[in-house]
C-alpha cells in the first residue's frame, strides 16, 4: 500500500513523492526515481533490496491524483515519529548508496527572538495594556502554516510566535523586558509606545542575567478553576504590580528574582468549542474542571445521573409530575452550586468565552545563597497575584528541586515547559495584567526601578550623516534603537543636506563647547578625547592642555593610529625641567603679511608692532595691581619696539632695556631703532634718568611685573632664553604652520603639560602664556581667507586651575574664535568655575555637554538650553554617574537642535607606547637647562660689566663737569 505525499511542479520537471513502509520514493516526469530507505542505525551490513515501484502507469490519468486535503499533515507526523526512531537513512540513486543525516528530512526551526528593555516614565498608562495582548493574539498561525516543505530539508517545523514579559529584580534594580519574535518586534514596539507612553525608552539588549540552577528556587502559577473563569481585569488599577515589587525588599547581596509571563497565540475556534462545552456542563449542573481525574469522575457521575434521571422520567407521566421532577433536579446540591456560579459570574468571565485567548506560562525563579530567602521572595511574587482573585484565581505550584535545572533552562530558552503539563488559557483582558509597568507613584516608592524620567528625542538628519567624517558625540536611544549622533566635518552628500556649505559646517564645528560633570564621570576621557581624536583623523590640528598630571595627554598620544606620523606629535612637557623649552612669540618671524607688498622694512615693522601689542597685553594680565599707567606703557612699548626690530629677542632683552644703560646704548646704535624718533627719544630719556639715578620711578613697577617671569631659575630658563630658530629664520615650533597643516593628511597634535605639582603658582603663568600664544597665532589667520582656514581644536582640561590667568582672554575669544576657525573646548566640574569667561561663553551661544554634576543647580541654570528637558530635577535623576550626558549642539543648517541624552563615546584604546616621543620633543624644542642658565647669566654679567663702565664714565663726566664748573666760577671771580 502506498501513500502519495504531494506533487511539485513549476520548475524544470514535476515530481511525485510516495511513502511505502520504510521507503520514500520520488518519481520524476522523465522516468527517473529517487528512492530513500529508512533503516535503523545498526552496525550491520546493509544489502539494499529491490526497490518496489511506487507509481505504476495507468491507462486513464496522465498524472497521479493529488492527496486528499490535510492527509499530508498526518503523513508528516508519521515521518517525524519515524525519524526519531530511525536516526539516519540511506539513499540509493542510480545504483549508489549514500548515508544522509536526518536534518535532510526534518528539523526544528530556530526560535529567533530579540530582547528589549523598557524604561518606564512617570506618566505611564496601563489601562490599555490589553490591546498589546490582542496584538500578540493576532499572531496565531495554523499548524499547517508552521510546517515548511522544501528540497534541502523535506520538512521544517517552525516555532509558534511567543512573547515574554519579564521582570528582573536585584537588591538595587528592577528592570522590565520584552522578548519578541524578530519579525514581529517592530509591530509590538510601536503598539507599546502608543499604549504606555511615547516617552518610554525601549532599548535592545543582547542578553539577560543568567540564573544558577543550584541556587535557584522555582514556582509557577496556574488557574485554580477551569480556564473559562476569569481573573479580575479592572483596567483602572495596576494590580498586582505594587504587591509584586515588594519582593525587591527581601533581596540581598547577589540575589536575583525573575517573574516571566510567556504568551503564545491560541486557536480561537478550538477555544470557542472548549468554552461552549464547559458552559454547557455548567448549565447541566456540573462545575467544569481541567484536571484529568475530575474529567474521569465527572464521566462516571454523568453516567449514573443520566441513568437515574431517565428512569425517573420514565416513571413520570403527567405534566405535573414532570414539572415536579424538574424542580427536584434544581434542588440537587451540585446543580445549586452551578446555578450560583452562573448567577454570580463576573462580566469578565462572560466576555472571556467570546474573547481571543493566549496560552500563558507564568513562572517565578529566585536565585539566592539563602534558600529560605529565595523561597520567601518567590512566594511574595506568587502571592501578589491573589490581588486579581475573582471568579478564578492563580495558585502556586512549586517546582521539585530535581526539575529546577530543566525549569530554569526553559525560562531562559523560552520553552513551553510546565510541571502542570499544560499552560493556562487567558483572555486578552487578563493578559493585559501581565504587561503592567510602574507609574510615578511606584517609581518614587521603589527607587530601584530603572525608569526614564525624561522623554526620548528624535535625532536630526544632520547628526546622522555617516558617509562623511564627523565628530562622534554618543549613542542616542530612539524607539528601542541606538543611533550614533555625529556632527559632520565635511559637506554632506544626501539630497536633504546639499544646501549646507562647508562654511556653515565650520561655523557649527568651531562654536565653543563646555563639558561639565562630577569627577570620574568620563568628560575628559570621553568627550574631550573623542573630539580631539576625530578632528585629528579628519586632518585638523588639535591642541591639548592638561592642568592635572598629564595622563590624559599620554593616553591620547598612545591611542593615535598605528600609521600616525610621529613628526606630527609636538609634546611640550614643561615638567621636564632638564630640557627648558623657550617661550616667546617667535612664531611671527619668517611670516609674510598681507599689505606689505614684499617690503622687508614694512614687514619688520609689522612684526615689531604685533609683538609689542601682544607683550603689553600679556604683562598686564600678570599684574594683580592693575594695568600699566600711561607713562609706564610708553616706555615699555618703546623698549619693545626697539628690541623686536631684530629676531632672536627674549624677555631678557626687555629686562636689559629697562635696567641696563649699556644695552640701551647698543639699541640706540641700531639703524632700525634710529629710524623711530619717538623710540629714540624715550630711550634717551631713560638714559638721562639713569645718569641721574631717577629711572626707578618708571622702571621699578615694570620690573615687578617682569619678575613674575623670572621668580625661579627654572621659570627664568623658560622665558629668558633666546628662541630656537631654524637656519631659514623660521621658528622650530611654528605654531601657525601646525594649525594650518598645509601638507594635509592627519592633523597635528600639540600636547602641553605643566602640572601644579611641578610649578606651583607658576603653572598659571606658563599656561596663561601659551593661551596667549595660541590666541596670537589664531588671530594671525586674518591674512588668510576664511574659507581656507582649517578648523583647529583647542582643548583645556580642568581650566579652573588657571582660570585667573586666562579668563580675560577667554572673554574675548569665546565668540571671535569661531571666525578664525578655532574651537574652544573646556572640560571641568562646573561652568561656574570659568569665572568671568562663563558669561562670555553662554552669551556667545556656546554648546553644552553636561554629565551628572555634584549639584542639581549646575543643571538647573541650563534648563532653557536643554529643552525639552526643562525639568532640572527629572533630568538630574535621569543621568547616571558616568558615561552619559545631555548635549546641546549647533547644527550646520542653523536650525535649532533639541537637547538629547546620549551614551557618550568611549575613549579610543591604546595602539602603541609612544613615551619616547616626549623626550625626543624635549630635545627638539628645548635646550639643556644648564646651557640655558649659563647663557642667561653670561649675558647679564656682560652687560653688568658694561653698565659699570657706563656708570663710571657718567661719574667721571659728572666729576669733570664739576671741576669745569668750579674752574669757571674761579675764573669769573678773578675777572671780577
Amino acid at each position: 500500500m502506498g501513500y502519495i505525499l504531494g506533487a511539485t511542479g513549476g520548475g524544470v520537471s514535476s515530481m511525485i513523492v510516495g511513502f511505502v513502509g520504510d521507503t520514500i520514493t520520488r518519481c520524476h516526469d522523465d522516468g527517473k526515481r529517487d528512492v530513500i530507505i529508512l533503516v535503523p542505525n545498526w552496525p550491520t551490513i546493509y544489502q539494499p533490496p529491490e526497490f518496489p515501484t511506487v507509481y505504476k502507469p495507468r491507462s486513464r490519468p496522465a498524472q497521479p491524483q493529488p492527496s486528499r486535503p490535510l492527509f499530508k499533515d498526518k503523513v508528516a507526523g508519521l515521518l517525524i515519529k519515524t525519524a526519531a526512531a530511525v536516526g539516519q537513512a540511506k539513499r540509493k540513486i542510480t545504483n549508489a548508496v549514500e548515508v544522509i543525516p536526518w536534518d535532510r528530512f526534518y528539523k526544528q526551526g530556530q526560535d529567533d527572538f530579540m530582547i528589549y528593555e523598557i524604561s518606564p516614565t512617570p506618566s505611564i498608562r496601563n489601562n490599555q495594556a490589553a490591546v498589546l495582548a490582542k496584538v500578540v493574539a493576532s499572531f496565531y498561525r495554523k499548524p499547517a502554516e508552521l510546517r515548511k516543505w522544501g528540497t534541502d530539508t523535506l520538512l521544517t517545523q517552525l516555532p509558534a510566535y511567543r512573547v515574554n514579559f519579564r521582570i528582573v529584580m536585584t537588591p538595587t534594580s528592577v528592570n522590565f523586558y520584552l522578548l519578541l519574535p524578530r519579525d514581529k518586534a517592530g509591530e509590538i514596539l510601536r503598539k507599546a509606545e502608543a499604549i504606555y507612553d511615547s516617552g518610554i525608552t525601549i532599548a535592545q539588549v543582547q542578553e539577560l542575567p543568567k540564573l544558577n540552577a543550584e541556587k535557584t528556587f522555582c514556582t509557577e502559577l496556574g488557574y485554580r478553576k477551569h480556564d473559562i473563569f476569569s481573573l479580575d481585569t479592572n483596567a483602572s488599577n495596576n494590580y498586582p504590580l505594587p504587591s509584586m515589587l515588594t519582593a525587591v525588599r527581601t533581596l540581598e547581596g547577589d540575589d536575583v528574582a525573575v517573574f516571566d509571563a510567556m504568551l503564545e497565540p491560541s486557536d480561537r475556534m478550538e477555544w470557542l468549542k472548549d468554552a461552549k462545552a464547559a458552559h454547557t456542563l455548567l448549565e447541566k449542573g456540573f462545575i467544569p474542571d481541567n484536571r484529568p481525574a475530575t474529567k474521569l469522575l465527572r464521566m462516571i457521575i454523568q453516567g449514573f445521573d443520566k441513568a437515574r434521571y431517565e428512569i425517573l422520567e420514565l416513571t413520570r407521566f403527567t405534566a405535573k409530575q414532570k414539572e415536579a421532577l424538574k424542580e427536584w433536579k434544581k434542588e440537587q446540591s451540585a446543580y445549586r452550586e452551578a446555578a450560583r456560579i452562573r448567577a454570580d459570574m463576573t462580566p469578565a468571565t462572560k466576555r472571556k468565552q467570546d474573547s481571543d485567548v493566549l496560552k500563558a506560562w507564568l513562572r517565578v525563579a529566585v536565585q539566592s545563597e539563602d534558600k529560605g530567602r529565595a523561597k520567601d521572595a518567590a512566594y511574595t511574587i506568587a502571592g501578589a497575584w491573589k490581588d486579581l482573585s475573582a471568579d478564578n484565581e492563580l495558585e502556586r505550584f512549586d517546582v521539585p528541586a530535581k526539575w529546577t535545572s530543566r525549569y530554569v533552562n526553559a525560562i531562559e530558552t523560552r520553552k513551553g515547559f510546565s510541571i502542570r503539563l499544560r499552560p493556562n488559557k487567558v483572555s486578552t483582558e487578563e493578559a493585559g495584567k501581565f504587561f503592567q509597568l510602574p507609574g510615578d507613584t511606584l517609581i518614587q516608592e521603589f527607587p530601584q526601578i530603572q525608569a526614564r524620567k525624561v522623554k526620548e528625542v528624535s535625532l536630526p538628519d544632520e547628526l546622522q550623516q555617516y558617509d562623511v567624517p564627523g565628530v562622534r558625540i554618543g549613542y542616542v536611544t530612539e524607539r528601542g534603537v541606538k543611533r550614533l549622533a555625529q556632527l559632520p566635518l565635511k559637506v554632506m552628500s544626501t539630497e536633504a543636506q546639499k544646501g549646507i556649505t562647508q562654511a556653515a559646517i565650520n561655523d557649527a564645528i568651531c562654536t565653543a563647547l563646555f563639558g561639565q560633570g562630577k569627577q570620574g564621570c568620563g568628560k575628559s576621557a570621553g568627550l574631550g578625547t573623542t573630539w580631539a581624536y576625530d578632528m585629528v583623523l579628519a586632518g585638523f590640528t588639535a591642541i591639548l592642555i592638561d592642568t592635572a598630571d598629564g595622563q590624559v595627554l599620554r593616553d591620547f598620544v598612545n591611542c593615535l593610529p598605528e600609521d600616525y606620523p610621529e613628526e606630527k606629535i609636538h609634546a611640550l612637557n614643561f615638567d621636564n625641567k632638564a630640557w627648558a623649552i623657550p617661550t616667546g612669540w617667535e612664531d611671527v618671524y619668517g611670516r609674510s603679511f598681507a599689505g606689505t607688498g614684499g617690503d622687508e622694512e614694512l614687514a619688520a615693522l609689522e612684526i615689531s608692532e604685533r609683538i609689542t601689542a601682544r607683550f603689553v597685553g600679556f604683562i598686564n594680565s600678570l599684574s594683580t595691581t592693575g594695568e600699566f599707567s600711561d607713562r609706564m606703557a610708553q616706555y615699555v612699548i618703546s623698549a619693545m619696539r626697539a628690541i623686536t626690530t631684530r629676531p632672536g629677542w627674549a624677555f631678557l632683552d626687555l629686562e636689559l632695556a629697562m635696567v641696563s644703560p649699556a644695552y640701551r646704548k647698543e639699541l640706540l646704535s641700531w639703524p632700525e631703532v634710529q629710524a623711530q624718533p619717538d623710540v629714540v627719544r624715550d630711550l634717551l630719556t631713560l638714559q638721562d634718568m639713569a645718569a641721574r639715578g631717577a629711572e626707578g620711578q618708571i622702571v621699578n613697577p615694570i620690573m615687578s611685573r617682569l619678575k613674575t617671569l623670572s621668580s625661579t631659575q627654572f621659570l627664568t630658563n623658560l622665558f629668558y632664553q633666546a628662541p630656537k630658530m631654524k637656519v631659514d629664520g623660521k621658528p622650530v615650533l611654528d605654531l601657525r604652520r601646525i594649525m594650518d597643516n598645509p601638507e594635509g593628511g592627519y592633523g597635528h597634535v600639540v600636547v602641553i603639560q605643566a602640572s601644579f605639582d611641578a610649578w606651583q603658582e607658576a603653572q598659571a603663568t606658563i599656561l596663561g602664556f601659551f593661551e596667549d600664544k595660541i590666541n596670537f597665532n589664531a588671530f594671525s589667520r586674518i591674512d588668510t581667507d576664511q574659507a581656507n582656514r582649517k578648523p583647529v581644536l583647542k582643548w583645556i582640561d580642568e581650566p579652573h586651575k588657571v582660570i585667573k590667568a586666562i579668563e580675560g582672554k577667554l572673554s574675548g575669544t569665546a565668540v571671535e574664535f569661531r571666525k578664525y576657525r578655532v574651537k574652544n573646548l573646556f572640560t571641568g566640574h562646573s561652568i561656574d568655575q570659568m569665572g568671568a569667561a562663563a558669561h562670555a561663553l553662554l552669551d556667545g551661544g556656546a554648546c553644552i555637554s553636561s554629565y551628572k554634576t555634584e549639584r542639581e543647580s549646575e543643571l538647573a541654570r541650563f534648563s532653557h538650553t536643554f529643552a525639552p528637558y526643562t525639568n532640572a530635577k527629572d533630568l538630574y535623576a535621569a543621568l547616571p554617574d558616568k558615561h552619559v550626558a545631555v548635549n546641546k549642539v549647533r547644527l550646520p543648517s542653523g536650525k535649532d537642535c533639541p537637547a538629547f541624552i546620549a551614551d557618550m563615546i568611549a575613549p579610543p584604546k591604546m595602539v602603541k607606547d609612544r613615551s619616547h616621543v616626549w623626550l625626543e620633543c624635549a630635545k627638539k624644542y628645548g635646550r639643556p637647562w644648564k646651557e640655558v642658565r649659563d647663557s642667561i647669566q653670561h649675558k647679564r654679567s656682560v652687560y653688568a660689566e658694561l653698565d659699570s663702565d657706563w656708570y663710571a664714565k657718567v661719574e667721571d663726566a659728572k666729576e669733570a663737569e664739576k671741576i669745569e664748573k668750579a674752574a669757571a666760577r674761579k675764573g669769573g671771580q678773578k675777572t671780577g
